[in-house]
């Protein structure tokens, strides 16, 4: 994963290193942590950003839709740190 974002940062002309932000611990009971990097955009391209999830599994993040515990034994944990639909909103909303 970090191999890759920072391919796509390089192609759209972004800072080599990330701003890193640490998002607040929405729900300290689920063992996950998530962390933004963002990789400032230039020359009108698109901004490149990773939302980092530690601890989590291979399950989607999020708040409102929570998935068995079986799931959990079979993926890992689910993240309730961010809604993945309104993060990936608002990264499509900042792309003008």
């Amino acid at each position: 994963v970090e191999t890759s974002i920072r391919i796509w940062s390089k192609l759209a002309n972004g800072d080599a290193s990330p701003r890193t932000i640490d998002l607040a611990d929405a729900d300290p009971d689920d063992g996950t942590r998530a962390q933004r990097q963002i990789f400032a955009a230039r020359n009108g391209r698109p901004l490149v950003e990773l939302i980092r999830i530690d601890g989590g599994g291979h399950v989607e993040p999020s708040r409102n839709e929570r998935y068995a515990r079986f799931v959990a034994r079979v993926l890992g944990r689910q993240s309730a740190e961010l809604e993945t639909a309104e993060a990936v909103w608002d990264f499509f909303a900042q792309q003008g």
